[in-house]
């Protein structure tokens, strides 16, 4: 499996990158988060600034993250600028040479969690998306989102069960649509990752790899953590990886330090990466 960090695209990005091509990595995510105006701008001249970056730290893009919505935007809120942008990000991953972006479904949060609507309406949204990416070439990952069983019991987001993603990327039957499985947000959700990687088998595209003490969505880094704490149990999921012929990226998806100790936490996360194949291997 290939080893992957995400790097947020903020103003630390290309000091960031070097940090991630001095520890070690060739393959990087880029993630495009909120920078929606970036995408509403002339963003060309600074996407091929990037892509020399890459090119320079002998580093490839093998994934990206859309921009999201914030989880408690009501998904009945459309925003113009928000769509222009994910589709821009669409256009702009390719370009980068990324094959696949994760995309966070929506949720009819305002009046309460509803399944049916909120899955009608993230197909709907993803079919328009769709046309988009089967002309640039990049597919959408579709991700599972956190559940907050402890500390917020009442906030439910569509997709925090494995079930309804997969059924939603069967139905739209594209080759562009895929699953991006973020492991910490299952640990939340108390999901058993093992059988769910192994239902989604082949949809399984990209990966978002964090730990968190089950009871929020902390991005630490994996292996620092204990099982007695609440942390994954990665000696038990990676193995999966193997099993289900998984040959995409393991890519890191971190809080990251100040830029003061990125360098040695760049490092830090290339030999976490490290050993998470090694476990895959046992």
């Amino acid at each position: 499996m290939l080893k992957a960090v995400q790097i947020r695209y903020d103003s630390e990005i290309y000091q960031n990158l070097e940090y991630a091509s001095l520890a070690g990595f060739k393959e990087v995510s880029i993630g495009f988060g909120d920078n929606v105006d970036f995408f509403n701008s002339d963003y060309e001249p600074e996407l091929e600034k990037l892509a020399m970056c890459l090119s320079d730290n002998k580093l490839r893009c093998v994934q990206t993250h859309l921009p999201c919505y914030h989880l408690h935007v009501p998904q009945e809120e459309i925003h113009e600028n928000f769509e222009n942008a994910i589709k821009n990000a669409l256009i702009a991953s390719s370009f980068l040479g990324a094959k696949w972006s994760a995309f966070h479904p929506r949720s009819d949060v305002s009046g309460g969690y509803d399944r049916t609507s909120a899955y009608r309406k993230n197909y709907e949204m993803l079919s328009g998306y769709l046309e988009t990416s089967e002309k640039c070439g990049c597919g959408i990952a579709v991700e599972n989102m956190p559940l907050y069983p402890d500390s917020y019991p009442e906030w439910r987001f569509f997709g925090g069960g494995y079930e309804e993603i997969l059924e939603l990327c069967d139905e739209l039957g594209s080759e562009k649509a895929g699953i991006c499985w973020d492991f910490g947000h299952a640990h939340t959700a108390g999901i058993d990752q093992k059988y769910a990687l192994r239902k989604i088998g082949k949809r399984l595209k990209i990966t978002h790899v964090h730990d968190n003490y089950k009871n929020g969505d902390h991005h630490v880094l994996p292996l620092t953590g204990d099982e007695m704490w609440g942390c994954i149990k990665w000696d038990e999921i990676m193995p999966v990886m193997k099993d289900t012929n998984y040959e995409g990226p393991l890519t890191l998806e971190l809080i990251f330090p100040p830029i003061g100790m990125r360098k040695s936490f760049m490092m830090q996360c290339f030999d976490c990466t490290s050993e998470l194949c090694r476990l895959s291997d046992m």
